[in-house]
């Protein structure tokens, strides 16, 4: 206790000292706890079901030639015969129609069998889980609901079970209720029995395309699991007239693939951050130097008078963690400001059964990694001042002598090495938030192939329970577009089967002209239904040819418009026009389809994807019920959403409307994570130059103060000003360019974990290392000029 009321005393006679310390640390405590956080939430906690290390995810091994998904019949097949299984399941998700009370609405639902909630060790808060004979084609329409459904649209009445649901126009029994923290396989209102048919599955013309889970048995092993799978699938493959496509897969436990998709990016960030912790530990470092520099005839005479050194390294220790746990309380309140900004830049609904990224919460996990943080800070940045200080040199220190072991200028100085470590530190970080900015840059620049400004569009899925008939459907959207183009502010409308930046809605391997069969080997085609003036709506350009008109009927010749790249790729001179494929024909008709039209091409995967082949079909000869409506405005295109949803209203009063956004929005969402990732490394990265700066600054600085009275000689003598600046710039450009090579060395092995995370420039962007370099030349030159403002009278009278 006497040596913690000393410290506080010796602190608070150093108000400017104190707070400099204690606020550097608290920047940086507060970053790493807020991504500590983070790191806490995706990669550390533990699922929220029953023994969590049993269940695996049973998912398809990517490849760009192979099937797209888990097809039903191999699931079911896994299901029956699985000796390395307790319990599978599987799920798929959708949209679907909510009607009845209020407005109608188009809610999320998880399709999923009735294993599901078994296999992962759940409990309803009401109700039941499905039965098994209701998890069959025909059976009785059942659905099990959320909590917060619950609590929106009945406000937590008991009499919930047995109330009907409307869902695509068909009534549905609630049986159960899920309790808040279930979020799987995602944020979910309602969930309803897949109801797989064994011989349609099998035998039909459709299978359905699934993602499996699974609880290993407490012996089982996932390399065994695995190759069990694939041997029954491949035996499933062959129980139909001809052999049916399957998808490799993988095993792999549940927790891990849930967190696939965030774990490398969010082990960057921590990283970062570490970075930034060690810089501003080597910060209060040369802080504590020059403090124990100032301090050495106190602790000569402490040590004259009988002090050992245990006891002044005790003391000077006791300062030190004082300032980190101090810095560490205040970066708890800067950890509950930093959660809150990560919520705010990850877009919305980035949730999984594993993490909420727009609710992190401050648990004890971050707590004692604050509180061990915050102690193992003072100690690294204490431990060497309070080494070197306690054993002074009595004599020269009790004569007020300067002592140059700490304090010299310079590569061959404890304090030089310590800006040295500052320096290469920053660069590090600059560095990289400098490949993210320029990254970013790359992004926005890239052409899209359309003009996104001016858009709304919004999503239209028509029950097949209501829309049974292609008339029915065609009836509906002409209709709709018909309404929309004559609304005030219009320029034009258009529907395409599938959202921009998402995906196509269809991919198919078609015949091509001139192209040998078979063509499973290459990738896929995207295929869009359209309306005639889709692509006038969008503004994708026509490049040869004609778009659709009335001819295109269903009734007319079957035609098609394909993108660029589908004309180089599969045409040697280019030009498809006239040309044949054989999407959507009848067996009998081969190739029936002609390509009248050449569009440009627009990013439908992602924005950093290439651009795929694309083939689009008018609406009339491909209808479908599900479609995205585009609206070119002359305005702000959201004013008119309620207008389009009355109009919708207006033809069907059970139909809803959903997803509804700007085109601008949508690819401002397909660029969110990028900008996030170039917001916080930009904010670490200004941290540390500022950090680093200083100092920088400092010790030049304090270099021109120690060397006042030679310099004053100098000038006297008749010496330039350029001669003295070329005299203190001399040691400081040694500790930049020292600092800088380290730092670029440590960065050419650090930036290729940011290989996953750029577009468009390397991880060694010459650009980038030379205008960082530069930045830190700029400062040393500006702490230099100090010198060429002393004065010489002044300066010989100096001490």
């Amino acid at each position: 206790m006497r040596d913690l009321r000393l410290t506080i005393r010796s602190l608070l006679r150093h108000p400017g000292f104190t707070a400099v310390a204690i606020i550097t640390l608290m920047l940086a405590i507060g970053v790493n706890t807020t991504i500590f956080s983070v790191v806490n939430a995706v990669l550390l906690k533990a699922l929220p079901f029953r023994d969590p290390e049993q269940l695996v995810s049973v998912h398809r091994i990517p490849s760009a030639t192979g099937f797209p998904g888990i097809a039903g019949y191999q699931y079911l097949a896994w299901k029956e015969k699985s000796a390395n299984f307790e319990d599978l399941a599987a799920f798929s998700d959708d949209n679907i129609n909510l009607t009845g009370d209020g407005e109608p609405e188009r809610i999320p639902y998880a399709q999923v069998t009735a294993s599901l909630f078994t296999t992962l060790g759940v409990q309803p808060v009401r109700g039941r889980f499905f039965l098994p004979e209701e998890d069959k084609p025909g059976a009785t329409n059942v659905v099990v609901v959320s909590e917060g459904f619950w609590q929106r649209r009945y406000g937590r009445d008991e009499k919930i079970l047995q109330q009907t649901l409307t869902l695509d126009n068909k009534p549905y029994t609630i049986v159960g209720v899920m309790p808040h923290s279930f979020r799987f396989p995602g944020e979910f209102d309602i969930w309803l029995p897949m109801a797989l048919d064994p011989y349609k599955e099998v035998h039909g013309d459709f299978f359905k395309l699934v993602e499996v889970v699974g609880r290993l048995k407490p012996n089982a092993t996932l390399a065994g699991a695995q190759t069990e799978l694939g041997v029954l699938a491949q035996q499933a493959s062959q129980q139909g007239k001809e052999p049916l496509p399957m998808a490799a897969v993988e095993v792999a436990p549940l927790h891990q693939q849930l967190v696939a998709g965030v774990r490398s990016t969010v082990l960057v960030l921590w990283g970062a951050v570490g970075l930034v912790m060690l810089l501003a530990c080597v910060n209060v470092a040369s802080l504590m130097v020059s403090r124990t520099f100032a301090r050495q005839r106190e602790i000569a005479v402490r040590a004259a008078v009988g002090a050992r050194r245990w006891q002044l390294i005790r003391q000077l220790l006791t300062e030190s963690v004082l300032i980190g746990v101090t810095g560490g309380a205040l970066g708890l309140l800067i950890a509950v400001w930093g959660t809150r900004g990560i919520a705010s830049l990850v877009p919305k609904g980035f949730a999984t059964s594993v993490y909420d990224l727009n609710n992190i919460r401050l648990d004890w996990r971050v707590f004692a990694f604050t509180l061990a943080l915050s102690v193992l800070t003072g100690i690294v940045f204490g431990l060497a001042p309070a080494l070197t200080a306690s054993k002074p040199d009595l004599i020269q220190a009790l004569r007020n002598s300067r002592s140059q072991g700490l304090m010299s200028f310079g590569l061959r100085s404890f304090r030089g090495w310590l800006v040295v470590s500052e320096l290469a530190l920053a660069v590090v970080l600059l560095l990289a938030a400098g490949l993210l900015v320029r990254s970013f840059n790359k992004l926005l620049a890239i052409d899209l192939g359309f003009n996104k400004e001016n858009v709304l569009t919004t999503r239209i899925n028509l029950p097949r329970s209501v829309y049974r008939e292609d008339t029915q459907t065609q009836a509906f959207y002409d209709d709709l577009l018909q309404r929309v183009k004559s609304l005030p502010g219009v320029q034009s409308a258009g529907m395409i089967n599938h959202t921009p930046l998402s995906g196509f809605g269809i991919i198919a391997f078609t015949g091509i002209e001139g192209q040998p069969p078979p063509r499973e080997k290459e990738p896929p085609i995207g295929i869009g239904s359209v309306s005639s003036d889709y692509f006038q709506t969008m503004g994708i350009p026509l490049l040869s040819g004609r778009t659709y008109d009335a001819r295109d009927g269903a009734d007319g010749q079957k035609v098609a418009i394909v993108n660029q790249v589908f004309a180089n790729r599969y045409f040697a001179d280019g030009n498809p026009l006239g040309k044949r494929v054989g999407f959507g024909c009848k067996e009998k008709e081969g190739l029936c389809r002609t390509i009248v039209g050449v569009v440009g091409n627009i990013r439908q995967e992602s924005i950093t994807d290439e651009v795929t082949p694309e083939m689009y079909l008018p609406f009339a000869q491909m209808r479908m019920n599900g479609m995205t409506l585009m609206v070119r405005t002359s305005s702000d295109p959201l004013n008119l959403a309620r207008a389009v949803r009355s109009e919708v209203l207006a033809i069907d009063k059970n139909q809803p409307i959903h997803d509804v956004k700007t085109l601008g929005q949508r690819v401002d969402e397909a660029v969110a994570v990028s900008r996030s990732l170039m917001v916080l490394f930009t904010a670490f990265a200004l941290l540390a130059l500022v950090l680093g700066a200083v100092g920088m600054y400092g010790i030049v600085s304090y270099s021109v103060t120690q060397r006042t009275h030679e310099i004053g000689i100098r000038m006297a003598l008749g010496a330039r000003a350029g001669n003295v600046l070329g005299l203190i710039m001399k040691n400081g450009l040694a500790l930049v360019l020292t600092g800088i090579v380290i730092g670029v060395g440590g960065a050419l092995l650090l930036t290729r974990f940011l290989t996953t995370l750029l577009f468009g420039v390397t991880p060694t962007d010459a650009r980038t290392f030379v205008v960082v370099s530069l930045i830190f030349f700029v400062i040393a030159a500006v702490a230099s000029l100090r010198a060429t403002r002393v004065e010489p009278v002044i300066a010989l009278r100096y001490e």
